[in-house]
């Protein structure tokens, strides 16, 4: 122990020092850069993906994921059996702002928010503000937990 102490002030210079140059790069993308959950630095960048195609890469460790499912595994609160079967809160959620069909809104921690949890959708890389509660969707709501897509539906019956 007493020789792995001695280095521990040299690792945290190095990763100071690397940190660095990437503040120009993460102060812009502060809304949508996450927590390594490899390294545990708030490095991770959220690229919106060409069809979800590595949507998430740590720039500090290199930790890169594949596809949006892999991301959602390992970000996501729990899991679709549990939800399913259990009851409870899903993993993620789909976008109603993308409309893709696909659950890519995981409830997590940004570098703007890093105590508390933020709607973020990985392949658009922007938060939400809730889930709608008419189509359980994440989307911006057009009225209080209403989104717009659910309220036009509402309102084309007049």
């Amino acid at each position: 122990m007493e020789s792995i102490r001695s280095l521990i002030g040299q690792m945290h210079g190095l990763v100071d020092r690397r940190l660095g140059p990437l503040g120009e790069n993460l102060g812009p993308a502060s809304g949508y850069t996450l927590r390594c959950l490899s390294c545990g630095h708030i490095a991770a960048l959220v690229t919106p993906g060409n069809g979800g195609a590595r949507p998430v890469g740590c720039l500090l460790c290199g930790k890169a994921y594949d596809d949006v499912a892999e991301v959602v595994n390992a970000y996501g609160m729990g899991s679709f059996y549990e939800a399913i079967s259990e009851g409870g809160e899903p993993p993620a959620y789909e976008c109603a702002e993308c409309s893709t069909g696909q659950a890519c809104v995981v409830p997590t921690q940004t570098a703007d928010e890093p105590d508390g949890q933020v709607l973020l959708c990985l392949l658009g890389a922007h938060a939400l503000e809730g889930i709608c509660d008419f189509c359980q969707r994440a989307a911006d709501f057009a009225l209080p937990d209403m989104c717009s897509d659910c309220l036009d539906i509402r309102y084309a019956k007049f």
